[in-house]
């Protein structure tokens, strides 16, 4: 068997996750998941970052992204989340979800200068310098869905905001995606 290759530092990939505040299920409902969606798809347009694979939970995200040269991957996770916060809040309020704007409320409680928290603070991400571990978190990532504390449907293809679609069956995902298996050996 080959061994894998490892990616140069310039070709740097990072497996990113985010998690709503106190892990309430939000993105469970279209809506709202669209938003990370929309937002997502303005990144890969606009600041031609590449997107590799993604999911998005009721409750958390993952992605797998490629930014372009100069960028920070903590500054793009915080302008991410800055933004699609404030539309998830915007959404909440012309729907006058008042029980999940209370609850954003209750958790930005004690922070000065902000009146909701939709977001858990900071994000998680980790560098992807090996195929081996591409490959390990794309997996993770795309079985999200069919992993026995979600079972949110039998095959993890059929998941409407998940990546898997793409590499599992040829088929495009609800959202453009940069395919990976250009950068694979």
């Amino acid at each position: 068997m080959a061994p894998y290759k490892s990616f140069p530092e310039k070709d740097q990939l990072y497996f990113v996750t985010s998690s709503i505040a106190g892990h309430q299920h939000l993105l469970n409902m279209p809506e709202y998941a669209q938003i990370i969606l929309d937002s997502l798809s303005f990144l890969r347009r606009e600041k031609e970052i590449k997107l590799y694979a993604f999911v998005i939970m009721p409750n958390h995200f993952h992605l797998i992204v490629k930014l372009p040269d100069a960028s920070n991957i903590s500054k793009l996770a915080h302008d991410l989340k800055l933004f699609t916060a404030n539309q998830i809040i915007k959404k909440l309020q012309v729907n006058k979800e008042l029980h999940l704007l209370d609850y954003f409320e209750q958790q930005a409680k004690g922070i000065k200068k902000q009146r909701y928290k939709v977001w858990e603070t900071g994000f998680w991400d980790k560098n992807i310098f090996s195929e081996e571990f591409l490959l390990e978190k794309m997996e993770y990532i795309h079985n999200n869905p069919i992993n026995k504390n979600w079972r949110l449907v039998e095959e993890r293809s059929e998941y409407p905001f998940s990546s898997a679609r793409l590499y599992d069956k040829g088929e495009e995902p609800i959202i453009v995606i940069d395919d990976i298996r250009g950068l694979l050996g």
